[in-house]
């Protein structure tokens, strides 16, 4: 199955973005199309379909959920690929920087 994205208003100002199968970096545009139609609409993200994501898909998702929108249904395969993503961006965040000695060079 390709990916198939479902929009709903919940009627509170959110719309729920419902994401089943299989999302593929070449999805990306699709996505992208549909967040312009839900505008400035808080989201909630229904996950618990999909059957795999790419690394672009997963950081797209987890851009997502950094900017606001809301996992209200998962499966643990994605919660688990969108936790060792977040887990990654903030251990890379937070390695410490070399310092380096004008003087030594």
């Amino acid at each position: 199955m390709t990916l198939r994205i479902t929009l709903r208003s919940m009627g509170t100002g959110q719309t729920l973005m419902q994401l089943e199968g299989r999302f593929r970096a070449g999805d990306l545009a699709v996505l992208e199309s549909c967040l312009t139609e839900i505008g400035s609409a808080a989201l909630a993200l229904d996950l618990a379909e999909l059957r795999w994501l790419d690394p672009p898909a997963v950081e797209r998702l987890s851009a997502l959920v950094r900017d606001g929108a809301q996992i209200v249904a998962t499966s643990p395969f994605v919660d688990r690929l969108l936790m060792g993503r977040e887990l990654r961006s903030t251990a890379e965040r937070d390695l410490p920087r070399p310092s380096v000695d004008p003087r030594s060079t």
